[in-house]
């Protein structure tokens, strides 16, 4: 609240909620020579409605990648952007983040010729 919000009324509450977080680490395999010279990126995006924590980072040489302060919910990693009308990545693997969680998963390199048209 204001300064004058604070001498006249009550201002509005603040609520501040802090949550406990998880942590995705993983590597991309079957990605080839695509690691070498090559930008592998690793895209998360939120399954659960309501939850719109989500995003990209780029994979170490080696395909390794980490996802950390990662809200609980359940997410969809993939190797291909989740872009309207792209198609459905087979290859994108499914997690569950719980609180205090650490997980390591592997997700397989997909190409734009994997993808399945959405119906």
């Amino acid at each position: 609240p204001t300064d004058l919000e604070r001498k006249f009324e009550k201002g509005p509450e603040v609520k501040i909620v802090v949550e406990g977080t998880g942590t995705i680490r993983g590597k991309v395999i079957e990605i080839g020579d695509k690691a070498k010279g090559w930008q592998v990126n690793m895209n998360i995006e939120p399954l659960d409605v309501g939850n719109t924590w989500g995003g990209m980072t780029r994979c170490k040489e080696d395909g390794a990648f980490a996802f950390e302060g990662v809200p609980p919910g359940r997410y969809k990693l993939s190797t291909q952007p989740m872009l309207p009308g792209m198609g459905d990545d087979p290859n994108a693997k499914i997690v569950v983040v719980s609180v205090g969680t650490s997980l390591n998963v592997e997700v397989k390199y997909s190409t734009g010729r994997d993808l399945v048209p959405k119906e």
